[in-house]
């Protein structure tokens, strides 16, 4: 007896062919957009993550310092004789209010590495106790403390915290 003889070929198509070459084109396409997405949010998350660890050493430098300046004078922001001083020379957390960093720095003036395009800034505010968001031109026993970091333009960690003369009798 004679085997039955095939009308199908036993190959693929050239149909065949383009269909799976087309589904594996649109599967490679979408994964390289998945990956490029997954690498961008992996840089930003980095770079926040930087910018925190600035902002977050530069309020600890400030927070650590007393309320009051130690010579005395009861003024907001640097005295005369701090004008032209290095950051390590502030002595008191009003001393920080307008502090601008560009690029950042550490407290002995250099640079820290692999910031260039990023900037720094600190404010400081006598606010009212009834509602801290309220500044006063006056002391009040308690100062609002900003400090701001951005990449380029764009701001990428922002803390705040208060910082009241309570704290120096402890």
């Amino acid at each position: 007896m004679m085997p039955a003889s095939r009308s199908t070929p036993l190959a693929f198509t050239i149909v065949e062919a383009m269909v799976s070459i087309v589904v594996v084109a649109l599967m490679l396409g979408a994964a390289l957009t998945a990956a490029g997405a997954a690498r961008t949010r992996q840089e930003a998350n980095a770079a926040r993550a930087q910018a925190n660890w600035l902002a977050q050493s530069l309020m600890a430098e400030i927070l650590a310092k007393p309320y009051t300046d130690p010579q005395g004078l009861n003024l907001l922001g640097l005295e005369v004789n701090e004008l032209l001083t290095l950051r390590s020379s502030l002595d008191d957390v009003d001393d920080y209010d307008g502090l601008t960093e560009n690029p950042p720095k550490n407290p002995d003036g250099t640079s820290i590495a692999g910031y260039t395009g990023w900037s720094r800034t600190a404010s400081v505010a006598n606010v009212l106790a009834t509602n801290f968001a309220t500044t006063s031109l006056t002391d009040t026993n308690y100062k609002r403390v900003t400090v701001t970091v951005k990449k380029g333009r764009q701001t990428m960690a922002q803390l705040t915290a208060l910082r009241t003369k309570a704290r120096d009798s402890w």
